[in-house]
C-alpha cells in the first residue's frame, strides 16, 4: 500500500528482510501496528492509538466552535449513542467521521445534500460499499443532531444505495457441491459447514470453539451484539449434515477454524477463501452468500419471519423479508408455469362450482 494511501500519523518502513512495518507516529514516537493495513486487528490499534490523541490537551490547538460541523463530531463521539458502540463499530465510525472533516469549520445547518453527496462520489473510487457505509455514519450523526436541535435536517437521508443488494448471492446447490468435491483445507472446510448450516457471518464463525458445540446445538454471541446477556446468545440446533461433520472433526479443544497463528485474521481469511472460489471457477460467490443461502432455503421451507430471525439473529424483520419475498415469488412462478402447462380444454379445478347456476327458463329452451 502507497504511503500516500496511508492513514493519518501511520508510517511505514523497511525492515532487513524487505518487509514492510507499520508504525504510528505521534510528536516523534512510534508505536508498531499489525502487519496487515487492510486487517480489522490494524484499524482497531490505529483508531485506538488516534482515540488516545484525540482525548490530550494540544498546545497552541484551535477552538471547535459552537455549531460547526467538527463541533457536532466531538459531542457524537462523547455521547452515550456512541459509547454503546461496539469497540470494532467505534473504530469504523470513527474512520468515516474522519471522512468529513473537510467540511469540519462549516456550520452543521448549513452542510447541504449536495456537499455529502459531493464526498460520497470521492469515497465511491474505493468502492461503492463503502460510500454507502460512510452515507449511513454520515445520516446517524444528523439523526443525532437534530434530536439536540443542531441542525433541522439530514442531508444524508434517503440517500439511494450504490452498491446492488445482491452483490452477496446465494450459493446453488450445485456451487455447494463443486466447492465441497474441490478439497479445500480442512480450516476453510469448516469455515464452510458452518457458515452453510449457522447462517452467522464470517467473523463469528472464526472465533467459534468447540466448547460452543454441545452435540446438539451451537451457542453464539453474534459480535455485532452490544453486550454480553444470556438472553442474546443465540443457540442454533444443528442439522444433520453439519452435526455428522463437527463429530467426525479431529479439533477436541480450541477454535474450530484454527488459523495459521492462532485466530484467523478477517481480512486474511478473505483472501485465502477468495483464491479458492476464484480457483474452481466460482468468482462471482463469497463467503457471505453462505448466510443468504440458508436463509432463503428457510424461507423456501415455510419458515416464518420469526423463525427465521432465531437462526440468523436478525433483530428486525427488513432484512428477513428478502428472503420471504424471493421465496413467494418463486412459489407464485412455479404455480403460474404448472397452469400454462395444462392441456388445452382442460377444466380449471373446481370450475363447475364458480359456474353460476341456469336459470329455469335456460334450462327449458335447451330442453326444447
Amino acid at each position: 500500500m502507497p504511503s500516500s494511501k496511508l492513514p493519518r500519523y501511520v508510517w511505514r518502513r523497511k525492515d532487513r528482510k524487505g518487509r514492510w512495518n507499520y508504525y504510528f507516529r505521534y510528536q516523534g514516537t512510534f508505536q508498531r501496528l499489525p502487519d496487515d493495513p487492510d486487517s480489522a486487528e490494524f484499524h482497531i490499534r490505529y483508531g485506538q492509538l488516534k482515540a488516545n490523541i484525540e482525548r490530550e490537551p494540544t498546545a497552541g490547538a484551535v477552538t471547535v466552535r459552537a455549531g460547526t460541523l467538527a463541533a457536532l463530531i466531538r459531542d457524537f463521539k462523547e455521547s452515550p449513542e456512541f459509547a454503546k458502540l461496539g469497540e470494532k463499530s467505534k473504530v469504523y465510525y470513527r474512520f468515516q467521521l474522519d471522512r468529513l472533516s473537510s467540511l469540519g469549520p462549516f456550520a452543521a445547518k448549513d452542510i447541504g445534500r449536495a456537499q455529502i453527496l459531493k464526498l460520497r462520489d470521492k469515497i465511491s473510487a474505493r468502492g461503492y460499499r463503502t460510500a454507502d457505509q460512510f452515507i449511513q455514519v454520515a445520516s446517524r450523526l444528523f439523526t443525532f443532531g437534530i434530536d439536540r436541535e443542531v441542525v433541522f435536517k439530514n442531508p444524508a437521508a434517503g440517500v439511494k444505495k450504490l452498491n446492488d443488494e445482491e452483490s452477496y448471492l446465494p450459493w446453488s446447490d450445485d456451487e455447494a457441491k463443486k466447492f465441497e468435491e474441490s478439497k479445500p483445507p480442512q480450516w476453510m472446510m469448516t469455515a464452510y459447514m458452518l457458515g452453510r448450516w449457522t447462517t452467522q457471518r464470517r467473523g463469528d464463525i472464526l472465533k467459534m470453539t468447540r466448547d460452543q458445540y454441545d452435540g446438539a446445538a451451537i451457542s453464539i454471541l453474534q459480535g455485532k451484539t452490544k453486550k454480553a446477556k444470556d438472553a442474546d446468545v443465540l443457540v442454533i440446533a444443528c442439522h444433520s449434515e453439519l452435526k455428522k461433520y463437527l463429530d467426525a472433526l479431529s479439533i477436541e479443544v480450541g477454535l474450530l477454524v484454527p488459523g495459521p497463528k492462532g485466530q484467523w485474521d478477517e481480512s486474511a481469511f478473505s483472501k485465502q477463501f477468495r483464491a479458492h472460489l476464484d480457483g474452481i471457477g466460482l468468482q462471482h460467490l463469497n463467503f457471505h452468500g453462505l448466510r443468504h443461502k440458508t436463509a432463503t432455503e428457510l424461507a423456501e421451507s415455510d419458515a416464518t419471519d420469526a423463525e427465521i430471525m432465531a437462526v440468523t439473529g436478525h433483530s428486525t424483520t427488513a432484512m428477513v423479508r428478502k428472503y420471504t419475498r424471493r421465496a413467494r415469488q418463486k412459489k407464485l412462478a412455479a404455480s403460474a408455469m404448472a397452469k400454462l402447462e395444462r392441456p388445452a380444454g382442460t377444466p380449471r379445478e373446481h370450475e363447475s362450482e364458480t359456474q353460476p347456476e341456469k336459470s329455469e327458463t335456460q334450462r327449458s329452451e335447451k330442453d326444447a
